[in-house]
């Protein structure tokens, strides 16, 4: 059997739900006004549901769905491997896997037992994950809470919530009201700081990697540790456990607390600074350029595997088509029907002679006895 594309018509801003599906997804946004699901010959527990909302979905084998790009995608207790791209809105709940969005306008994630990569977007929201994190050329709110892992934020842009962390923390080129608390693990902090407000309270240590360009005020406190600084501050103010200072007019904000260990503040060039974006992007598009390779393979995988199933069921109704074949030769030539003993001894003989093989031999007398 060949593969089949499904196609379903949605009207605007339709949910797609996916219940309980037990292998990876791919999900790409596409037109608007339907939807494409890949049903291969190999797909096993695919069930689709139009509703009035959208589609509800169910599958325990992996499966590829192109969505309207203005839809709402909802994951709902999934596990496996996921990647989203180029949607409107996404929300993965209860999640046992991997995942990987990109271009995803607002997402929203709970309950999440994997690693999690994001690129590009204007709302994020994480509640409760067991997993690193890693968010890129993001705008607008983020909310990140309950985590249980490394979580690194490259040119994060806008409101920014991060609390009850247990893992390290790494920000470059953040821009906007960035507000860190609660945190077990280190912290790193680098850019060139020219506006905006940002705030830091960790156990763990504090690394900060400025450039000299910069322009904002410090505010950095160590109660129990030590704060080492080799940047050029003004209107300083140091004691034994906290320094204030200025870089150029004071117009970002930086509030550090490290309630348990060391702040360092060391230079940073700008051309480094951009050199690490460049690389961070060229990173974030590799990663996505290997999820688009792994589904096209994973795609061809399930075509064979789709073109060895059909063969074998050819195979299996020719052997079918012979059983049968030499179960009619039996009857018309060697035994009356109403004979059993004859027949069983008629395929005896077609054995001996070598017309039939033990297979064909025991499909026969079995089919004789039913």
């Amino acid at each position: 059997m060949a593969s089949n594309t499904r196609i379903f018509q949605l009207g605007d801003r339709s949910q797609v739900v996916f219940s309980a599906c037990s292998d990876d997804l791919r999900i790409q946004g596409g037109a608007e006004g339907q939807a494409e699901v890949l049903d291969r010959p190999d797909t096993s527990g695919l069930q689709v549901q139009q509703t009035d909302q959208g589609l509800h979905i169910t599958s325990a084998s992996p499966l590829a769905v192109r969505v309207p790009e203005s839809a709402i995608v909802a994951l709902q207790s999934c596990s496996g491997d996921a990647l989203i791209t180029r949607i409107r809105e996404a929300h993965v709940g209860q999640h046992s896997g991997d995942l990987m969005l990109t271009k995803v306008g607002a997402a929203e994630l709970s309950g999440i037992n994997g690693d999690v990569q994001i690129g590009g977007g204007q709302s994020l929201r994480v509640t409760t994950l067991n997993g690193d994190l890693r968010v890129s050329a993001t705008q607008g709110e983020l909310s990140l809470v309950g985590i249980c892992g490394d979580i690194t934020l490259r040119s994060v842009a806008g409101h920014a919530e991060i609390r009850g962390i247990t893992g390290d923390i790494s920000l470059r080129n953040p821009d906007g009201q960035i507000h860190v608390h609660d945190v077990n693990g280190n912290v790193e902090l680098a850019g060139n700081l020219t506006s905006g407000e940002y705030t830091v309270e960790t156990n763990g240590d504090v690394a900060l990697r400025l450039d000299q360009s910069s322009d904002a005020r410090l505010e950095l406190e160590a109660p129990v540790g030590s704060i080492s600084c080799s940047l050029r501050l003004s209107d300083t103010q140091q004691a034994a456990h906290a320094l204030l200072g200025t870089l150029g007019q004071g117009s970002a904000k930086l509030r550090v607390i490290a309630a348990s260990g060391d702040i360092k503040v060391r230079a940073t060039r700008g051309g480094d600074m951009e050199e690490a974006l460049e690389e961070e992007m060229a990173r974030v598009e590799q990663c996505a350029r290997r999820a688009a390779d792994r589904a096209e393979r994973m795609a061809e995988k399930m075509r064979q595997r789709g073109q060895r199933l059909e063969e074998k069921a050819r195979r299996r109704a020719e052997r079918m088509a012979r059983i049968h074949s030499y179960g009619t030769l039996l009857r018309n030539q060697y035994a009356p029907a109403d004979n059993a003993q004859q027949e069983r001894l008629a395929v005896l003989k077609m054995l001996a002679e070598g017309k039939i093989n033990a297979e064909q031999a025991e499909a026969l007398l079995s089919a004789l006895e039913s």
